[in-house]
């Protein structure tokens, strides 16, 4: 075991402690080890427990907080700019300042840059849900069976209110993963 393990291992813990639900995304990224920086990393996780907190936009400027000090700490962290970007466009969807829009758009940028070739990384995070939309879909062409890019394009179908596609794709993301109920949750919405 390598202390990287030990970090994921804790942060599973501490999230199951304070009944918080880390999704299949932070799962991927707390364990995809994209930093080699154990203080980026502790910020990165402090930063997912805010952001997944029950009430979290109160928790937000916390988990912005946390994830911005992960680049910070290792500007080649690609999944610490996808996780800001998305903490920083719900700051925007909230509150709806343009420099909020502007952050999240930068923060996206960069997570892209640093991952060029994975899919997922900043295409949640976008406030632009079409944009976000044209990815995850060109991803899936790929990766026809993937939960979470199935899941995610249920989301923005959501978002953008086309909730008859939005139902379709949630549907496809409980039936590769009928264990999740996460999938049941937004069909019942939708």
């Amino acid at each position: 075991r390598n202390i990287f393990d030990i970090q994921t291992e804790i942060v599973e813990h501490v999230a199951s402690e304070l009944n918080l639900r880390l999704d299949t995304e932070d799962r991927k990224h707390t364990a995809s080890r994209q930093t080699e920086s154990l203080e980026a990393l502790a910020a990165y996780n402090v930063g997912l427990v805010h952001a997944n907190r029950p009430g979290h936009e109160y928790q937000n400027p916390l988990a912005i907080q946390s994830f911005e000090y992960a680049v910070y700490l290792d500007p080649g962290f690609a999944a610490g700019w996808d996780r800001l970007a998305r903490s920083r466009t719900t700051r925007y969807m909230r509150w709806g300042g343009r420099q909020d829009s502007l952050d999240a758009d930068d923060a996206l940028e960069e997570a892209r840059r640093l991952a060029p070739y994975d899919p997922t990384i900043g295409s949640y995070g976008s406030p632009n849900h079409a944009e976000a939309l044209s990815l995850l879909k060109s991803a899936l062409e790929g990766r026809p069976n993937d939960f979470d890019i199935l899941f995610e394009i249920g989301v923005k179908f959501k978002r953008l209110l086309q909730l008859d596609s939005a139902a379709v794709y949630q549907e496809r993301a409980r039936r590769v993963d009928p264990a999740n109920g996460i999938p049941l949750v937004e069909l019942a919405i939708v």
